[in-house]
C-alpha cells in the first residue's frame, strides 16, 4: 500500500509540466542581421504597430532566426509544413520552441512588382505545444 502511494507521487511528479513562460521576441538589430547565413528569398516580420523598422523575425529559405533574452537565436524550416512566400515556409523549429506564421486574409499592396506584403499572425509555442507568444506582424518579402 505504501510503495502504491510513493510510485503515484514519483509519476505525479514526473508528470508535471513546468510553468509557462512568455516569450517575448526582440528587434532584430542591423548587426544580428549581418550574421545571418541563409540564401534565397527573405521574409521581415515587423510590428504592425511600433514605429521601429528593425523586424522580429527573419526567414530566409530553410532557416528563421529570432533574438531572445539578447540571444539569436537560428530555427529550422518545417519541409512538411505549408511553403510560404519566396520559397520559405510557414514553421520553425528550435531546440526549445516552434513558430507558426499564419496568413491574415488581409493583403497589403505591395511597394513594387517582386515584393509582397500581408498581414499574418505569428504564434510561438513551447516544447510542450503550449502558446508562449502571439503577435499580428506585417511580412515583407523579396526574393
Amino acid at each position: 500500500m505504501e510503495d502504491d502511494k510513493d510510485v503515484a507521487a514519483v509519476e505525479a511528479a514526473q508528470n508535471r509540466l513546468p510553468p509557462t513562460e512568455a516569450v517575448a521576441l526582440q528587434f532584430l538589430l542591423p548587426e544580428d542581421r549581418a550574421r545571418m547565413d541563409g540564401v534565397g528569398g527573405r521574409c521581415a516580420y515587423n510590428n504592425r504597430e511600433a514605429a521601429q523598422t528593425d523586424p522580429v523575425l527573419v526567414t530566409m529559405g530553410s532557416f528563421g532566426w529570432i533574438k531572445v533574452k539578447g540571444e539569436l537565436i537560428k530555427l529550422a524550416a518545417d519541409s512538411g509544413s505549408e511553403p510560404g512566400p519566396v520559397r520559405t515556409w510557414t514553421r520553425y523549429t528550435g531546440r526549445e520552441n516552434t513558430l507558426r506564421i499564419l496568413p491574415a486574409e488581409t493583403r497589403i499592396a505591395p511597394s513594387d512588382s517582386i515584393r509582397t506584403r500581408q498581414l499574418v499572425r505569428l504564434v510561438m509555442r513551447d516544447a510542450w505545444d503550449r502558446e508562449v507568444s502571439a503577435a499580428d506582424l506585417v511580412q515583407d518579402c523579396k526574393p
